[in-house]
């Protein structure tokens, strides 16, 4: 079961449009700013054309890594060039 699944299940539709993210769980959160920077990530691609390509890398791991962490409920294992400076 996802997350929005399980908010389906715990909150209207119309409680969830009244709802603020601080009243959410801390994994829900997680998933929320996740999917708001999923959303976001497009247009940062498109208006950073010099970004390398390193970066570009680190942004769509941090993000899976945040996916997987919500998904989980825990935190998951950080990949190793998470450490690289």
């Amino acid at each position: 079961m996802g997350l929005l699944d399980w908010l389906s299940g715990v909150f209207s539709p119309n409680d969830l449009r009244e709802i603020e993210p601080i009243d959410l769980p801390h994994w829900a959160r997680v998933a929320f700013a996740t999917r708001c920077a999923r959303r976001v990530q497009p247009i940062f691609n498109s208006s950073r054309p010099s970004a390398s390509p390193k970066h570009i890398e680190f942004i769509e791991d941090s993000l899976m890594f945040a996916e997987a962490s919500a998904a989980n409920a825990k935190q998951q294992r950080q990949p190793t060039h998470f450490n690289e400076k």
